[in-house]
């Protein structure tokens, strides 16, 4: 015989702000004996949802009696800084079972709407609480107790039922209580058939009719006694007003209800006892089911947390590259984050392994515990995680995951919008979207979508009223990763978006692929991709690699593996490559130290060095150098003029004159060691034999040829900014960057300040639409003077801080003559 399932009824009240912890505390007080008492106790949930001051010491004094505790509301996230707000996951933590929300107060009162109150909905579910959602029309129809009024009520309630159903996950439960808005207070409540007319058709909305989760519909009216009498062929119960608060007239209403469910499942004895087996035979499979799905998640969730224990453990074995490598929090922003949602994900299921267990207790209810058990599993948000970190996986050099991204357009609210991964250094931002086809119809059709299929549709029209994308969350998202990736580089560029669409297909639904496309216009001179779950050669299709594949190309581990084999270098690593400093152990306390940069730099060859053998040497041996001619005439003037015997012995080491260079490859090479010999010589530290010696110089890039190098395309219009003044650049500065950036050769540096301020001007002056990629520049973490030989009286004092601003100033003007005058705009200067 098919086993028998009975239909579960519910029966609550709310005590709104009736009620003080006390009188809570006496209400439970005279409800709770009664309970056990309770007819038909399988047949019927009650539940009671007092203010928030008494749910803690009602959750205790309540203990394991058969009561659902609720909250009379919550907030949409879990946690965060939202002053006032009640966290959902703060409220299961409690023992809160069930959320009131939606109720017609707090829609006059607070503005609430249908979009505040699903996403409330959809955090209840997440944490395994059941929304109850108030719904109601506002307006009484014409022809009230007909079916016309009826129908049409239900089509006033669609977008408030079809809101919530498309923000909770598909198998948890939701409870709908209905009642007019327009009957509240009023001096004539509605009428039973009017309120029966209207359940019958929101349980025909499609969305609500093919729900895997349970959804139950209760009244929500004036009741008293007699109320489920007219109703019981419609709802599932009764959600209570203030009769309720009177324990004897509740308890009245409760017998009402559980005496009917008793009358109408009487059937023969022997039959039902054989029905009750089945049942309670079906139910053990059910719960061997939910466990070993709890088993199996329990088991998912452990790797991933084992993996991203790797993957912090391989950041932070990266080779020290001059300086102590980033902490792994702080090299991929928001892993921190990432791995606590997904602990937060583990406590839950080890819960519900817990609450497993309780089987062995003879007085618990299986199917209850099974249902319990249902809705947090639907609750669970496992799934997602894992999808973004498998996503991860198939990309490299990680350096984001689940980080925010906020801004503030004018005289509006914040906007902030999460990336789930940010790969290829920060060149890549990956949103995960899970948005389903049939949620993607319910949105479409609340923000005005026309399903009417027209031949003669104008392609270029778009196909949605204007500003109402944003009730489409695709679209909205695509909105504000395009908004928040205008307002950020990447090397000189925007980051490219890449939203994954993974329970969405193209080619099947016409009003689908034509909504896609409009999205994708979104993009600007932002690289926007789509990819849904139909495409071959996405990220969606690749598969997931194993752990140690993927770790080998998430976490970058060869700093120099993207250099060039010929290397541009400036002044400043000439000044690192001949001081004192960088080959003579001299500590802090040495006197020969002469100012607070002599200061500085010892301290940083005893802390991070030696600078040569740590930073430099990695950098540029088994690599050609070369350099401008200026740069090597500015470093060898200074050299020469203020540098020790040893300094200036090492400047001519590094450089030759024409007349002396080698020509053939066998005389080059001799050379080459001769000069490292003599390093070595001037050195304490080993020096490598593949370092290359000596430097090649290039001619100098000057205006007119940059001017020529732009006319011929070899540089984009934006490098004679660059020149300008306004810049805060100097003419050695120009030529250098200029010289790389022309010959796609990477440019060694130590002066952070001209790196950034290059980078500042080309992104500050790009010409939306260029493809412009600026030149590749790595800044060496530390910078080094000379030692240079104790100051001769006489001599003209050091140059100001003034002198030298001036003198960049005057370079430039000498560099790029009049044409160059005109101040371009920057961060700094505001100029026009």
């Amino acid at each position: 015989m098919a086993a028998v399932t009975p239909r579960r009824r519910l029966v609550g009240l709310s005590t709104k702000m009736y009620f003080s912890p006390s009188r809570t505390k006496e209400y439970l007080d005279g409800l709770l004996p009664r309970l056990a008492t309770c007819p038909g106790p399988h047949a019927i949930d009650i539940f009671l949802i007092p203010d928030f001051l008494s749910l803690p010491a009602a959750v205790t004094q309540t203990g394991t009696a058969p009561l659902l505790l609720g909250a009379q509301d919550c907030y949409a996230e879990d946690a965060g800084a939202y002053t006032g707000e009640v966290s959902p996951a703060s409220l299961a933590e409690l023992g809160v079972r069930i959320v009131e929300l939606g109720h017609a107060e707090r829609r006059r009162l607070f503005g609430e709407t249908d979009a505040s109150t699903a996403a409330k909905a959809a955090a209840a579910a997440r944490n395994g609480l059941i929304p109850l959602v108030c719904v109601g029309e506002l307006d009484r129809p014409q022809g009230a107790s007909d079916e016309a009024g009826a129908q049409a009520a239900a089509e006033a309630l669609r977008p408030q039922v079809e809101s919530i159903f498309a923000a909770v996950p598909p198998g948890a439960e939701v409870v709908l209580a209905y009642e007019p808005v327009w009957a509240i207070g009023a001096a004539e409540p509605a009428a039973a058939e009017h309120v029966l007319g209207v359940v019958r058709a929101v349980r025909a909305m499609v969305c609500v009719r093919g729900r895997e989760g349970r959804v139950r519909i209760l009244y929500g009216g004036s009741a008293g006694p007699g109320t489920f009498e007219r109703l019981k062929g419609g709802v599932d119960g009764l959600f209570l007003g203030r009769f309720g608060h009177d324990v004897d007239r509740f308890w009245r209403t409760v017998e009402e209800v559980a005496t009917f469910e008793m009358a109408s499942d009487e059937q023969p004895q022997d039959t039902k006892s054989d029905s009750f087996a089945e049942e309670t035979a079906d139910q053990g499979e059910v719960h061997a089911e939910i466990l070993q799905q709890c088993q199996a998640i329990a088991g998912r969730i452990s790797t991933l947390i084992d993996e991203l224990q790797q993957l912090k453990e391989v950041v932070d074995q990266r080779p020290v590259v001059g300086s102590k490598p980033l902490p792994w929090n702080q090299a991929i922003t928001g892993l921190g984050v990432f791995e606590r949602l997904v602990l937060s994900e583990k406590r839950n299921v080890d819960n519900m392994l817990k609450l497993c267990e309780t089987t062995q207790d003879d007085d618990t209810d299986l199917e209850v515990l099974n249902n319990k058990l249902r809705t947090k599993l639907d609750a669970c948000n496992y799934k997602f995680h894992d999808l973004v970190w498998s996503t991860a996986k198939k990309c490299h050099n990680l350096v984001g995951l689940r980080r925010d991204f906020s801004r503030t357009p004018a005289n509006r609210k914040t906007d902030t919008v999460i990336v789930d991964a940010i790969v290829s250094g920060g060149a890549e931002w990956i949103k995960v979207v899970n948005t389903t086809e049939r949620r993607l119809f319910y949105e479409m059709t609340d923000a005005g979508w026309d399903w009417e299929d027209d031949e003669d549709e104008d392609p270029d029209e778009p196909p949605l009223p204007k500003g109402s994308e944003n009730d489409i969350e695709v679209a909205r998202f695509a909105r504000q990763l395009v908004a928040a990736a205008s307002i950020t580089y990447h090397d000189y560029r925007r980051p490219t978006v890449r939203m994954l669409l993974t329970r969405i297909r193209e080619g099947e639904n016409h009003h689908v692929d034509r909504l896609l496309n409009f999205i994708r216009t979104f993009g600007g001179e932002i690289d926007l991709t789509l990819e849904t779950a139909s495409d071959t050669s996405g990220l969606l299709s690749q598969p997931t690699p194993s752990i140690e594949d993927a770790l080998s190309h998430l976490v970058i581990t060869e700093p120099y593996k993207d250099f060039t084999t010929t290397l541009n270098v400036d002044c400043s690593v000439f000044m690192a490559l001949a001081s004192d400093f960088s080959h003579m152990a001299i500590g802090p306390d040495s006197d020969l130290l002469r100012s607070a940069q002599h200061l500085i730099d010892a301290r940083d060859e005893v802390e991070n060095g030696p600078r040569l053998l740590t930073t430099m040497y990695p950098a540029i041996t088994g690599r050609d150098l070369v350099c401008t001619q200026d740069a090597a005439d500015t470093f060898l003037k200074i050299a020469y003029d203020i540098g020790t015997e040893s300094e200036v012995a090492r400047a001519r080491i590094l450089f030759e004159a024409s007349q002396d260079a080698p020509v053939d490859a066998d005389a080059r090479a001799a050379d080459c060691k001769r000069r490292l010999d003599e390093l070595r010589k001037l050195s304490c530290y080993p020096v490598p034999d593949d370092l290359r010696l000596p430097i090649r110089t290039v001619d100098t890039i000057t205006w007119d040829k940059a001017q020529q190098l732009v006319e011929a395309h070899e540089l984009p219009e934006v490098a004679l900014v660059v020149g300008q003044k306004g810049s805060g650049l100097n003419a050695m500065n120009v030529s250098s960057f200029l010289y790389g950036w022309k010959a796609h050769l990477t440019t060694i540096t130590s002066n952070w300040e001209a790196a950034k301020r290059l980078k500042t001007v080309i992104e500050a002056n790009r010409v939306a639409g260029d493809d412009v990629v600026g030149p590749q520049i790595w800044r060496i973490p530390f910078a080094r003077k000379l030692l240079a030989k104790p100051k001769s009286s006489g001599l003209p004092p050091l140059k100001t801080r003034k002198d030298r601003k001036r003198e960049k100033v005057t370079s430039l003007q000498r560099w790029a003559g009049e044409d160059g005058q005109t101040e371009k705009a920057t961060p700094e200067t505001g100029a026009s």
